[in-house]
């Protein structure tokens, strides 16, 4: 036999390179060649791919994202309370239930004569009836109606008698008025009571008015309703002197 010719080194080395590339492209169970991955920017691919897609949330439903800006662009004044504010209360007169004017319920006769600066000058209307402290105190000489007369008992300032339609009630009533006028002033505070002596007349007897400290109690109003349904009188003060139907009778 004649003998096989010798292969070129170069042709042989080329041979194998081409075999150890088709191993290398082959897995090791026998499965088809894998496709070749760039992995040049994987850890940019991943993040971009672990982020959320704007529009979108887990369920693939789309999804708005609003910027909440709730700051004015401008300043703004603080607000005002203006509109809250309870209307002004009416000016009242000298005529409270605790008292009249500079005149408290409590005083004494010294106190109550100290204490009116007015002129003219407190004045006794009479003296106490035996067996009684009760008296009364009215400026002046004690004949005319132009100011209250001031009930004294036991030495204390007990209760003020009004007659005058131009001096005002603590709440508004006031002599001449109509007796309706009254109970509508003083709705669900009053007592209906009969005139002890005037046939259809009526004691309108007001409570729940605080006297405060000074009166020691609560204050009591009582309008005289005469038979003609008008207010002919009204007097102020504390329990029992001012329920007096004959004063210091």
């Amino acid at each position: 036999m004649g003998e096989r010719p010798a292969v070129p080194a170069a042709a042989l080395a080329a041979m194998l390179a081409a075999v150890l590339l088709v191993g290398c492209q082959r897995h090791d169970d026998g499965g088809d060649a894998a496709a070749i991955v760039d992995t040049t920017d994987a850890p940019a691919a991943s993040a971009a791919a672990a982020a959320p897609v704007p529009g979108d949330d887990d369920d693939g439903a789309p999804q708005q994202t609003l910027a909440l800006d709730d700051q004015p662009a401008e300043d703004v004044p603080p607000a005002t309370a203006s509109g809250l504010q309870p209307p002004p209360s009416r000016e009242t007169g000298p005529a409270r239930v605790d008292g009249y004017g500079p005149l408290r319920i409590g005083m004494t006769a010294e106190q109550m004569r100290a204490a009116w600066t007015e002129q003219p000058a407190l004045a006794a209307i009479g003296e106490p009836a035996e067996g009684s402290s009760c008296h009364y105190l009215r400026a002046g000489n004690g004949s005319g109606g132009e100011s209250p007369a001031f009930m004294l008992e036991d030495g204390r300032f007990v209760r003020y008698d009004v007659s005058d339609p131009d001096i005002e009630a603590p709440g508004g009533g006031r002599v001449g008025v109509q007796g309706d006028a009254i109970r509508a002033l003083y709705a669900g505070r009053y007592e209906a009571m009969p005139h002890k002596y005037v046939e259809g007349g009526q004691y309108l007897r007001v409570t729940g008015l605080g006297v405060g400290d000074a009166g020691g109690g609560d204050g009591v109003l009582v309008f005289v309703v005469d038979a003609d349904g008008r207010v002919s009188a009204w007097r102020a003060g504390r329990a029992p002197q001012v329920d007096y139907v004959e004063g210091c009778s």
